[in-house]
């Protein structure tokens, strides 16, 4: 059993603890517990996974306690199918409403002859049928890249278009332009809506991206912005430069900029980020965030800092410490947040993790060329990353389609804090200069 206590500065009172339950290396239960003074710990919430004989997980009960905590009362139910091929592919989501489980919505997939990702669709339960809501379709070219990304909108009871995007490579299979068309009812056909290019050193690391948008009373492409690169000889991002395209004045002004650094081990430890505030005269810089790491010489994260601007010094000040401690099988044992207060580091809550005798980890990767784990995810989740790729950028889209988050990632930082987003299934669409790849990330 996994224990995460969370504690108040003075360390003595315990305020929250989940608890995890396994068999054979998958998890079975977990149970959120509530600390009450006069009674101790007492049940908040329960998931509950069932698996196949596979070890591919059929089903997921979530159940929240009664006031006493005496009983548990269901709550939302997942159910899982997949192919021989171990392929999921559908999902479906129930309520428990009137002592029974009401349909509310669900996701199916289908994968092509080499098992990559050829559509999801989700659908809701109205009225006592399945209604579309969003469906994404790809297709790949001979070398198994993205090639087009469809997006699809449920009209009249049955798929309608609404956007595409084509992905354009260069021989070396350098990813050159991303060209989004919408779909145009009235005229039957596709308009153009937005285009990305890119374009590469001799070396073949990303000097520039930039971006335009269809004009249709102009029909002309018009920039939006422009996002120049610095890299080191390792072809390490260092820096960037965002500009945008004022069309009135017809010239380029500040955006934003930024700033990596990173140790001899490869790992990002610096990453700053300032906007540009227009002023009366030329205008200013104004910090962001500041953000630093450190990491120990097996590559575990040990602190990281983020240090947020202040307006009347105009300088960087401390704002949140995270520190990590591992046991000797490099696993987290403690997780500690802390808030500067004038002139010191002070503890806020601190997480601690118990383990049972060592066995396979339950959140490890698959055999995939890339992948979010673990999935389900909650506050944070790992990158693992597709050959031969080091950089790109990661995109959460809703059931509906809509663009739920967006962040750049590196190999060498795989851990990845989320937004607080809400529950529920998002399709993940990773961008690297070798194309685009897609998965399901189910957020709890």
């Amino acid at each position: 059993m996994v224990v995460f206590l969370f504690h108040t500065p003075t360390d003595s009172v315990p305020t929250h603890k989940l608890s995890f339950t396994y068999t054979n290396a998958l998890l079975h239960e977990q149970i959120s517990w509530l600390w009450a003074p006069a009674s101790g710990w007492q049940p908040n919430a329960r998931w509950q996974r069932t698996y196949d004989s596979q070890g591919q997980l059929v089903s997921l009960v979530f159940a929240e306690a009664s006031a006493a905590g005496a009983t548990w009362q269901d709550v939302t139910r997942w159910e899982y199918v997949y192919d021989t091929q171990g392929n999921q592919t559908s999902e479906i989501k129930y309520t428990r409403w009137n002592n029974a489980w009401l349909e509310q919505a669900r996701f199916d997939e289908v994968y092509d002859a080499q098992q990559r990702l050829a559509y999801w669709a989700s659908y809701h339960w109205v009225q006592g049928a399945w209604q579309g809501v969003t469906r994404y379709r790809n297709l790949y070219d001979a070398e198994g890249r993205i090639q087009t990304l469809s997006q699809d909108q449920w009209v009249a009871n049955t798929w309608g278009n609404h956007l595409q995007t084509t992905h354009t490579y260069r021989p070396d299979g350098q990813l050159v332009e991303v060209k989004t068309d919408e779909w145009q009812p009235s005229g039957q056909q596709w308009v153009n809506k937005f285009m990305t290019t890119y374009a590469y050193s001799a070396e073949g690391y990303k000097e520039s991206e930039w971006d335009q948008a269809w004009v249709i009373p102009q029909q002309a492409w018009v920039s939006e912005s422009r996002t120049l690169y610095t890299n080191d000889s390792a072809g390490r991002t260092t820096g960037f430069t965002t500009d945008r395209w004022l069309e009135e004045a017809h010239q380029w002004v500040p955006l934003a900029r930024g700033e990596s650094g990173y140790d001899a081990q490869g790992h990002v430890v610096l990453s700053r980020r300032y906007d540009w505030s227009p002023q009366a005269d030329t205008g200013r810089w104004v910090g962001v965030y500041a953000q630093y790491s450190r990491y120990d010489g097996a590559g575990n994260l040990h602190q990281w800092e983020e240090w947020l601007w202040d307006a009347a010094s105009e300088n960087w000040v401390a704002d949140t410490h995270m520190a990590y401690q591992y046991d000797a099988l490099e696993r987290i044992v403690c997780h500690i947040f802390s808030n500067w207060d004038s002139d010191r580091w002070v503890p806020n809550v601190k997480h601690y993790a118990y383990y049972p005798t060592p066995t396979s980890s339950p959140d490890r990767p698959l055999s995939s060329p890339w992948g979010l784990y673990p999935n389900p995810a909650h506050e944070q989740v790992r990158l693992a990353w597709p050959p031969s790729v080091s950089q790109g950028t990661l995109r959460l889209y809703t059931s509906l389609g809509q663009l739920a988050w967006q962040t750049d990632v590196t190999a060498t930082q795989p851990l990845l804090r989320l937004p607080p987003l809400p529950q529920g299934t998002y399709l993940a669409v990773l961008e690297t200069s070798l194309g685009s790849f897609t998965q399901k990330l189910r957020i709890q």
